[in-house]
């Protein structure tokens, strides 16, 4: 945004004194004149914009500025210079030097006034920022106000403005609004049967409120904090430089609060503390579906504190896990088990679903299963919200393999599934299978082999020998 601006502020600077050079009252064509537009028209090539086009609308033909009907108003281009006390020539240096001159002295936290305050800095922003400058210096305020919207820029934030300028808070720290206390985070353990089917929970949440006897002050008859004089800090000035740095700290007399208590004039209610326990009861409704991790806040319900706002109370679902079902967004997987057979001729089983019904499942008729395959039965996952249709129930498929077969079953095998028995050779290698121990060891073994030496090898230190 910052370089499409300058580029615009720099066509519209040398089109407005392009078109300052020409006479508006040319009787062969005129002078069509707008910033980032098309290129000027020369006389008696074409008519006019505004002599053909557009009459009676507003914004077209005349009066619209830099469109036919002479050169385009120029706004206050002076006001910004004569609240920084400089002249319209003042290099960028002069500038900021003005402004620390009035900035201190019209500070809101050093007495001054805060309209002005915040007018000099808006004034320093533009006489400082070369693309705003041009526009302003050549349409004026106005225009510099359209761009910005248009432009969707934010107004610089004049205290931050002043605090990047001094490099420190030179006049303290501004209070922006009361602080908030913190947030009370409770995680609510469902299982994801509830979730699949919704269900409704009462949340008891203890906190803590302003005392309503003592107001919060706990105690009765407060006095004004003397050394801080009832503002709870107090002061130190450090001189940096040419100017002067006052850092603020909290009044050790008073602890902050600006005020004391005298002897015997103890709030007895909340026993000096300023609040006292509430007992608070939420209802939390868990709709059919609902996602793992979803968030309930009551804003405004945590713990109140004298001087601060009431933070919030977060309620985040968790799910709990399940033995046989796993949640994947709006799906559900389960793993099971099926024998050799079972994969080789057909399955059916029953397990007890999240709704606390028989599911029966089955396999299709003639259908080999591999392992590793995962079966789909569309509809019957998490449910979802606005009548959409539910997710899917996926099974992942584990085959489990016999350790060993009867021999007189070999012929029976083969003549089903093909094969001819292996040949009887004294002279053949017996290869025996390893155990569960020895795989592991193996596949370590080799992992390590093809992340090859580490730290450079010894092989290239050899050769350097």
């Amino acid at each position: 945004m910052q370089r499409q601006a300058s580029s615009s502020a720099r066509r519209a600077l040398a089109l407005h004194k392009q078109a300052a050079a020409w006479s508006p009252s040319t009787s062969t064509g005129h002078a069509a004149v707008a910033a980032g537009g098309p290129a000027l028209v020369t006389a008696g090539q074409h008519r006019s914009f505004a002599s053909g086009f557009g009459q009676g609308f507003e914004g077209f033909g005349q009066g619209f500025p830099g469109f036919g009907g002479g050169p385009s108003p120029k706004g206050n281009n002076t006001r910004f210079y004569e609240l920084l006390g400089v002249a319209q020539t003042a290099s960028e240096d002069d500038v900021k030097k003005a402004y620390k001159k009035l900035a201190m002295k019209h500070h809101p936290d050093r007495g001054g006034d805060e309209q002005t305050f915040k007018d000099i800095s808006k004034a320093y922003n533009v006489l400082s920022t070369p693309d705003k400058r041009a526009i302003y210096d050549a349409h004026g305020e106005d225009a510099l106000k359209n761009m910005e919207e248009g432009g969707g820029q934010a107004q610089a934030d004049p205290f931050d403005l002043f605090s990047q300028i001094f490099g420190f808070n030179a006049a303290g720290q501004r209070a922006r609004g009361k602080p908030r206390t913190a947030d009370s985070a409770y995680e609510l353990q469902v299982s994801l049967a509830e979730l699949y089917k919704g269900t409704t929970r009462e949340i008891v949440f203890n906190r803590d409120v302003i005392c309503g006897t003592c107001e919060g002050y706990g105690g009765l008859n407060t006095k004004t904090c003397s050394p801080c004089n009832g503002t709870g800090q107090t002061v130190t000035v450090n001189q940096m430089g040419p100017f002067m740095q006052q850092v603020q700290s909290p009044c050790r007399r008073c602890g902050g609060k600006g005020f004391q208590i005298p002897p015997g004039s103890d709030c007895k209610k909340c026993n000096r503390k300023g609040t006292i326990k509430q007992r608070n009861t939420f209802n939390i409704e868990v709709d059919a579906g609902s996602p793992d991790s979803r968030e309930f806040r009551f804003r405004g319900q945590a713990d109140e504190a004298p001087g601060h706002d009431p933070g919030d109370v977060v309620i985040i679902i968790r799910q709990k896990p399940h033995k046989a079902f796993h949640r994947s967004r709006d799906n559900l997987v389960m793993t099971k088990t099926i024998t050799l057979s079972e994969a080789l001729c057909g399955f059916d089983f029953s397990t007890t679903f999240l709704d606390d019904c028989e599911l029966t499942v089955r396999s299709e008729p003639g259908k080999v299963i591999r392992p590793g395959d995962i079966m789909v039965i569309e509809g019957k996952g998490m449910p979802r919200s606005g009548g959409q249709k539910a997710g899917d129930l996926f099974i992942n498929l584990e085959v489990e393999f016999p350790k060993e077969l009867p021999a007189e079953s070999y012929d029976k095998l083969r003549e089903v599934l093909g094969g001819e028995a292996p040949a009887d050779s004294s002279e053949a290698e017996v290869a025996r299978k390893l155990s569960p121990r020895r795989v592991q060891m193996l596949r370590q073994q080799m992992a390590e082999d093809a992340r090859g030496p580490q730290g450079g090898g010894g092989a290239s230190e050899c050769q350097q020998q």
